[in-house]
């Protein structure tokens, strides 16, 4: 101490160990970090702090490496930077290094930067942390992991819009790693129609036709604003931008149509009504005229049979294979392959087909605020969120763990996550469109999927919806052949 008196002697290595060249420094708050070179060739560690407690030994280097002289100091922030002299196994020696650390800390949680739209760009800035730690990133999707999304900047897509996106910066130090989220950000979706515009009145040149905008949902923001485009055999008519339009001379025997565009917060969705054929008006005769001439009446023809999938077929289960399917194409012949499925289906007239991909997954049903009961994805947020419900329907007594897991049970729900959607163009009987298990270049993942088929005609009539399940599995090895 100050006064000069000795304190009592304590053993900082093993009693049976014959460590030699001990080299001791202190820091700003009174500990002592010692260091030595062990029996077995080791460089060992220690710190002492100002009470004179002695820590855990470390081994900063592995035994049997042949390591002595080492040296310790401290920095301003009281840690340790130890340095020795490892022989390389050969005729050299190298110099390595060791610094003290304490697992990352966060002072300041990670927070999301930019619009929160499907086609935007999120930033993940990590927040304040100390300990100088390295950081890693993985976003997440209403509490599941996006995969692949593992860096500070995420680009949104369509399946993102009505879910919570939140990103998790990893910390990583040699002494460990800490985990911490930001929150969630609500994804806005642009408005998707759900029935689509039409037109109503008599379709004679001097009558007024109006639009009406059919069904929509906003995706999260249900404030759409509406805006209308009357067309002539599809060019924008001039001025002509209210639900509702009055027949000209110009419009006669011509395709009239209107594009209803709703907008929200996130943008901008349009969608063209079918198409009407204009009747012109009965000349009438001049006075005096010998003979009046009248003109008939054109009737008015629009189709509104929709096609029909009669038919749709895939292989039931099958392994992904190398190539590519590609996204939109005219439908092919395509040669028999060991590997992927062969799509098949059976049209009532020329069309365009649109195969959308869907995966199954399980959920839970939930009532979200101000909507209906929806199947929400199994991620531990929802699942803590289901349990707090049945918490407060029941009293503490009543909610016994048998009937807590007969309710989670009845939650239970399947739902289908869009992975994406090839388009086709087909002629009317048998079409076959071979699929790899990629769409463009990206590759599902193995697991049970749905095949959704609809038909869009020339007119714009949509079929009704067929569906098959399929099963994406791991490719077989093939076995050697023996010689």
């Amino acid at each position: 101490d100050s006064s000069g008196t000795p304190g009592d002697v304590q053993d900082l290595s093993d009693t049976d160990d014959q460590a030699i060249s001990p080299r001791v420094a202190t820091d700003s708050s009174g500990n002592l970090h010692v260091v030595w070179r062990s029996r077995g060739e080791s460089i060992q560690y220690v710190k002492v702090d100002s009470s004179g407690t002695p820590g855990d030994v470390q081994n900063l280097s592995a035994a049997g490496q042949e390591s002595g002289f080492p040296k310790v100091a401290t920095d301003s922030f009281g840690k340790s930077h130890v340095v020795w002299r490892r022989w390389n196994g050969s005729d050299k020696h190298i110099i390595q290094y060791r610094a003290e650390f304490n697992i990352p800390s966060n002072s300041t949680a990670p927070s999301i930067s930019g619009t929160a739209t499907p086609g935007s760009v999120l930033t993940c800035s990590p927040g304040v942390w100390t300990n100088l730690p390295s950081y890693t990133y993985q976003w997440k999707r209403d509490g599941s992991d996006i995969i692949p999304a593992t860096s500070s900047t995420y680009a949104l897509v369509e399946a993102d819009a009505e879910t919570q996106v939140s990103c998790v910066v990893t910390a990583t130090n040699p002494a460990g790693r800490t985990d911490a989220e930001s929150d969630s950000v609500f994804i806005i979706g642009t408005p998707v129609n759900a029935s689509r515009p039409e037109i109503t009145g008599t379709a004679t040149v001097g009558n007024t036709l109006t639009c009406d905008k059919g069904g929509w949902e906003g995706r999260g923001d249900d404030s759409i604003i509406y805006s209308y485009q009357w067309k002539r055999d599809g060019a924008a008519i001039i001025f002509a931008t209210s639900s509702t339009y009055a027949l000209v001379e110009a419009d006669a025997e011509t395709q009239v149509s209107c594009v209803v565009t709703a907008t929200n917060s996130a943008g901008s969705t349009a969608v063209a009504s079918r198409s009407v054929l204009i009747a012109g008006t009965t000349t009438p005769p001049g006075p005096g005229a010998v003979a009046p001439v009248t003109t008939a009446p054109i009737i008015v023809s629009i189709d509104t049979t929709p096609p029909v999938i009669k038919s749709l077929k895939i292989t039931r289960r099958f392994s992904r294979t190398s190539k590519k399917t590609p996204v939109e194409v005219t439908t092919s012949k395509k040669k028999k392959v060991k590997r992927g499925a062969t799509i098949l289906y059976t049209l009532s007239e020329a069309v365009t087909v649109q195969l959308a991909i869907e995966r199954k997954k399980r959920g839970y049903k939930l009532k979200q605020k101000g909507k209906k009961k929806r199947c929400l994805s199994n991620t531990k947020k929802n699942r803590r969120k289901l349990k707090s419900k049945l918490k407060s329907k029941y009293k503490k007594k009543q909610l016994t763990r048998k009937r807590l897991k007969r309710e989670v049970r009845k939650a239970k729900c399947t739902l289908y996550e869009n992975r994406g959607t090839l388009t086709r163009s087909g002629s009317q009987g048998k079409s076959k469109v071979f699929f790899s298990g990629l769409i463009g270049k990206r590759k599902l993942a193995r697991g049970t999927y749905r095949l959704v088929a609809t038909a869009t005609d020339f007119s714009g009539n949509i079929s009704e919806p067929k569906r098959k399940s399929f099963e994406i599995v791991k490719a077989k090895k093939k076995k050697a052949k023996k010689k």
